[in-house]
């Protein structure tokens, strides 16, 4: 039996990133890669990290990755609001409204569980002239530690976020889908990769940024939007009405680190 449209949705979408994630998780859980990375960048001989106020790292892809993120999210805020005011932009509406939602609920989850997981930056860490003892996401720290807000990676997961245009075009053009997608993670990739090189995130806070970013993304995608975000333009006004999960949707028309016990060392 072929599966039909909506399982090969789940198995292409969500099962098979979930269970490479999974493995990727379970990866770095299991070995010292993050350290194995970050060794790379650290320079122990001078205790310092090669890059870390770098022209490269922070001046082109932190700092001003930060402020090409903001144009970035800006564009589909843009167009939704000329498709009330443009009957040209009408059929986009509902597009760019996913978009809208997908950046700021992908980057918000980020932001999210960065205040509620105590992780540390690599910076922190003892290893690198920080006054934290290492530990993997799962490893419990002492007590007396402060509590740390380094993960996941959020300035990679303004890259990763952005993944989500990939659901806009899915059932449209599948070429325009997988550009976006590529644009998306090559973004989030350079972000990410940014923050390991400056020492300010391990490889791992960026895999679970782009997780959730992913999943985000999908969860709208297949939830509220009921898929129809992705219909063809002829086909969105006779879609519009299945967006009845959120009653809103269906009135759119379309388309100095411390020690543990708090004293510095």
């Amino acid at each position: 039996m072929s599966a039909t449209p909506s399982s090969r949705l789940w198995l292409h979408h969500a099962v098979y990133p979930f269970l490479l994630f999974v493995l990727l998780v379970l990866l770095f859980e299991k070995s010292n890669l993050d350290l194995a990375v970050s060794d790379r960048f650290f320079d122990f001989q001078t205790g310092a990290w090669k890059f870390k106020d770098s022209w490269w790292a922070e001046g082109l892809l932190h700092l001003q990755g930060r402020k090409l993120a903001i144009a970035f999210s800006l564009i589909p805020l843009a167009l939704l609001v000329l498709s009330f005011f443009r009957d040209a932009w009408k059929p986009w509406r509902r597009s760019a409204l996913f978009l809208v939602l997908a950046i700021g609920l992908g980057t918000g989850s980020v932001a999210l569980v960065k205040v509620v997981v105590n992780r540390h930056c690599p910076w922190d860490s003892a290893r690198y002239g920080g006054d934290i003892p290492y530990g993997k996401l799962f490893d419990p720290l002492p007590a007396a530690c402060r509590k740390g807000n380094c993960f996941p990676a959020g300035h990679a997961s303004a890259g990763f976020s952005l993944m989500s245009g990939y659901f806009i075009f899915y059932r449209r053009d599948r070429r325009k889908a997988l550009a976006l997608l590529a644009f998306g993670l090559l973004v989030g990739s350079l972000f990410g990769f940014a923050q390991v090189a400056r020492g300010a995130h391990f490889v791992s806070h960026n895999i679970w940024s782009l997780a959730l970013c992913w999943f985000v993304g999908l969860g709208l995608y297949a939830g509220p939007f009921r898929r129809s975000v992705s219909a063809p333009v002829t086909e969105v006004r006779e879609l519009d009405n299945l967006a009845g999960y959120l009653p809103y949707f269906s009135t759119l028309d379309s388309p100095g680190d411390k020690s543990c016990d708090g004293s510095h060392k």
